[in-house]
């Protein structure tokens, strides 16, 4: 969680040397936020700028969130100690554990369910949002390269929007706003 990334400490007692911070804004930016001055340098940290939401598209983001991964892993960390990376969103349930499932997925040659099967073990309360589940099966089906010119991704990203559509359809038609009748006072 971001609690465990802000603490220079607990970086350094577990040999944090690289930080992939999956929300929408760095947090360690701001240099009036008490996450400032960043715990680690620049380079070593990755910002992935999406929402915890079912209907966000992370899948464009894991090619990049995994190679930072293999690439801080094969560096060396402090008192030439192999590098570890922290993965972390704001409650360190549902984006994060997405990044990592995608690692796993594509280092490890697991599925989606084993990874999170896996991920679990280090952190019981992981959780994907279901679109995010979705979307690392998705990942799989494109050979870990989900892009435009992918056929897995194009048929994923057409019935993605499908999907929208109707969630906002659904929502429009389930909110309904008071009538005004003729004297403008509200009915129900």
């Amino acid at each position: 969680s971001l609690a465990v990334a802000s603490s220079p400490h607990l970086l350094r007692i577990h040999n944090i040397t690289h930080i992939v911070s999956v929300c929408l804004e760095n947090p360690f930016n701001n240099s009036s936020s008490e996450n400032y001055p960043p715990p680690i340098p620049p380079d070593n940290h990755l910002v992935i700028p999406v929402e915890d939401c079912d209907y966000v598209d992370i899948l464009l983001h894991l090619p990049k969130a995994c190679g930072f991964i293999d690439s801080a892993l094969r560096c060396t960390g402090h008192g030439r100690l192999p590098s570890r990376v922290l993965v972390h969103c704001a409650m360190g349930v549902s984006r994060s554990a997405t990044v990592v499932c995608a690692f796993l997925m594509r280092s490890l040659g697991v599925d989606a369910w084993e990874a999170l099967q896996l991920v679990r073990k280090g952190r019981p309360c992981a959780h994907p949002n279901y679109g995010f589940m979705k979307q690392l099966h998705v990942w799989a089906e494109c050979s870990f390269c989900p892009s435009p010119r992918n056929t897995a991704y194009r048929l994923w990203k057409r019935r993605h929007a499908q999907d929208v559509t109707r969630y906002l359809s659904f929502i429009l038609d389930t909110i309904r706003l008071p009538c005004v009748d003729k004297r403008l006072a509200f009915t129900r």
